[in-house]
C-alpha cells in the first residue's frame, strides 16, 4: 500500500461528501490535499510515511464534518450577500419612487407609486426588517447557525421576489399606456434609478435562490445542529440586550402584534382617503376608504399566514403549545 493512500482515500470521501452537499469542491479539495500532505511530510522524520499520512487525516477531521462546515461557510456567505442585494434593491426602488413623486406631474402620480409598488414595498420592508435583525445579530460570526442561515435565505427570497414582481408590474403598467402619456424623456433620473433597482432586484433574486437552495440542501443532510430558540424574540434580545423586555412584550405574541399592526394600517389607509374631505358632503369617499383599509388588513393577515413560518416569527414550541390549546378547546 502506498504511504499516500490514506490521504487519497480521505480526499475521495471528502469529494463525495461535498457532492452530496452541493458546494464548490475544487478549491477545498486542493487546500485539503496541500494541508494533509504538508502535515504528513512534517512527521516523516519521526514516523513511517503511511503512519504520518494516517495521523494527518485523523487530525484533519471526519470528511462528513469538514464538508458540512465548508458547506455552511459557503451558504452563510451567499445568504449575507443575498440580504445585501435585496437591501440595495429596496433602497434604489424607494429612491426611484421618491424621485418620481417629487418631479413628475400630478397626472402621473400613480407611477411608480401605484398598487404594485405599494404592495411590493410593504412586503419587502417588513420582511427585510425581520431578516435584518437576524443578519445583524450574527454579523460578527464567520458562520451563521444553520437555523438562522435558512431563515435569512428565506427572507431574502421573499423580499427580492416581491421587489422584482413589483418592478415588472410597474413596467407593464407604464409600457401599456398610450403613447405620450408617460413623459419618459422628462424623468431621466427616475428611469435610471428604476433601471438600477430592476437590475439589483433581479440579482438579489438569483443570489437569494442560490442561498435558499444551499441552506435547504444543508438542512436536508443529517448531522446538523439546530438552535434551541431560533425565534425573532431571541435574536432581537441578542442584538439589543437593553431592549430585551420590549422584545418580549411585542415579539413573543406575534398574533397580537399582527392584529395591532393591521388595525393601525387600516386607520392610516382609510384615513388617508378621508383627511381633508368633508365626509358628510362627499359620502361617496367613505366606501373606497373602507375598501382600501380592509384590503390593507387582508394583505397583512395573508402575509403573516403565508410567510410567518418561513420567517421564523414563531418558535416551534409556540406552535406546539397553540396546537395543544386548540386540541383541548
Amino acid at each position: 500500500m502506498s504511504a499516500r493512500a490514506p490521504i487519497d482515500e480521505y480526499l475521495d470521501r471528502l469529494d463525495r461528501e461535498l457532492r452530496v452537499k452541493r458546494v464548490p469542491r475544487r478549491r477545498l479539495l486542493a487546500e485539503a490535499e496541500d494541508h494533509l500532505r504538508s502535515s504528513a511530510d512534517e512527521m516523516t522524520g519521526t514516523v513511517a510515511l503511511e503512519e504520518a499520512a494516517r495521523i494527518a487525516v485523523e487530525r484533519f477531521g471526519a470528511a462528513a464534518v469538514v464538508a458540512r462546515r465548508f458547506a455552511q461557510v459557503v451558504a452563510s456567505r451567499t445568504a449575507r450577500r443575498s440580504f445585501g442585494w435585496a437591501s440595495l434593491a429596496l433602497g434604489l426602488y424607494g429612491a426611484a419612487t421618491v424621485a418620481f413623486a417629487a418631479t413628475a406631474s400630478p397626472q402621473f402620480d400613480d407611477f411608480p407609486q401605484g398598487a404594485p409598488t405599494a404592495l411590493a414595498g410593504q412586503v419587502a420592508v417588513a420582511v427585510l426588517a425581520i431578516t435584518a435583525i437576524r443578519a445583524l445579530r450574527w454579523r460578527r460570526e464567520p458562520v451563521l447557525p444553520e437555523d438562522r442561515l435558512h431563515l435569512i435565505a428565506n427572507g431574502s427570497v421573499i423580499a427580492s421576489a416581491a421587489l422584482f414582481s413589483g418592478l415588472l408590474l410597474e413596467a407593464a403598467v407604464a409600457l401599456t399606456r398610450p403613447a405620450g402619456v408617460l413623459p419618459w424623456s422628462e424623468t431621466p433620473l427616475v428611469l435610471v434609478l428604476f433601471a438600477f433597482s430592476a437590475v439589483a432586484a433581479g440579482t438579489a433574486a438569483v443570489v437569494a435562490v442560490a442561498a435558499w437552495a444551499r441552506s435547504s440542501t444543508l438542512a436536508a443532510v443529517p448531522g446538523g445542529e439546530s438552535e434551541r430558540d431560533p425565534t425573532l424574540n431571541a435574536d432581537f434580545a441578542g442584538l439589543f440586550p437593553s431592549l430585551r423586555r420590549v422584545g418580549e412584550i411585542t415579539l413573543s405574541r406575534p398574533r397580537l402584534l399582527v392584529a395591532v399592526v393591521a388595525a393601525l394600517a387600516f386607520c392610516a389607509t382609510a384615513g388617508s382617503q378621508w383627511v381633508g374631505t368633508d365626509v358628510a358632503q362627499h359620502a361617496s369617499i367613505v366606501l373606497p376608504g373602507l375598501v382600501l383599509g380592509v384590503g390593507e388588513v387582508a394583505a397583512i393577515v395573508a402575509g403573516y399566514a403565508l410567510f410567518g413560518r418561513s420567517l421564523g416569527i414563531r418558535s416551534r414550541a409556540d406552535q406546539g403549545v397553540t396546537g395543544r390549546r386548540l386540541g383541548r378547546g
